[in-house]
């Protein structure tokens, strides 16, 4: 056989988000250690990233997720490659001024 494609843990958001339905969702939440959490949120309807992404505070404190569960989750939607649904993470000018200085 050839090469298997192996999921990177490292790295959440990889090649999680260009995959279709729960499954990405239940790959993302087991990438982040959240994977306790992925069959009470597709149940929700949270079945698709783009849907996951939006979910609100009080959503996650139905299914009974913790605040610093919270905070995790949402750090991991952060570090997601940017794409439709989620803003584009740009860098500021002058966070990098030591590069800037010849």
């Amino acid at each position: 056989g050839g090469p298997r494609h192996l999921p990177e843990r490292a790295q959440p958001g990889s090649c999680l988000r260009s995959g279709v339905g729960e499954h990405s969702v239940v790959a993302f939440l087991e990438a982040v250690g959240l994977g306790q959490y992925a069959p009470r949120l597709v149940k929700i309807g949270f079945d698709e990233m783009d849907t996951l992404i939006d979910i609100d505070d009080h959503d996650l404190k139905d299914i009974g997720m913790p605040r610093g569960h919270v905070m995790k989750l949402r750090r991991a939607f952060r570090e997601l490659p940017a794409s439709e649904g989620t803003a584009p993470q740009q860098v500021q000018h002058g966070d990098l001024g030591a590069e800037q200085q010849e």
